[in-house]
């Protein structure tokens, strides 16, 4: 089987960092952008569609979701809004 790399950095399948890091790519993105290199299109100035899945999923109230969480932040009802 394949082993992991003993440099693999675990805490990028964390969800806190995960979320943490989507600003700091968004913004170095739009710098990309102003100063108008487009050709590379690796570079892509959108919410990350699993973000998106997962403030959706929440607003839902899904508890599969909320369990990924500490502690569930709504535990009376679902939320109205999420930021």
């Amino acid at each position: 089987g394949h082993k992991p790399s003993p440099t693999t950095p675990l805490h990028w399948a964390r969800l806190d960092w995960m979320i943490w890091f989507i600003p700091l790519k968004l913004a170095r993105n739009l710098n990309h952008f102003k100063y108008g290199n487009m050709i590379n299109s690796k570079y892509n100035h959108s919410i990350p569609v699993w973000y998106s899945n997962l403030m959706e999923q929440l607003l839902e109230g899904n508890d599969s979701v909320i369990s990924l969480l500490a502690h569930n932040p709504f535990p009376n009802e679902r939320p109205k809004f999420v930021r």
